[in-house]
């Protein structure tokens, strides 16, 4: 039941003036794999088109249509 009015989702891909240098295979990984969001609230267009690309689990991503 989270809201996620305004949320924005960070895969940790975006490379920056760090010294860190991210991990390749972690880049590509699907981090949210499984995560179920059916009860999330409030997800718009872009936040549930990047859940359902990353296998998060929300009707929406069902048969793999976005929506």
């Amino acid at each position: 039941d989270a809201d996620l009015a305004g949320a924005i989702f960070d895969d940790g891909s975006t490379v920056n003036d760090s010294f860190i240098t991210p991990n390749a295979q972690l880049s590509s990984a699907k981090h949210l794999q499984g995560v179920n969001f059916s009860r999330a609230r409030n997800l718009d267009r872009r936040q549930l088109n990047y859940i359902c690309a990353q296998g998060g689990v929300h009707p929406a991503c069902q048969d793999g249509v976005t929506p």
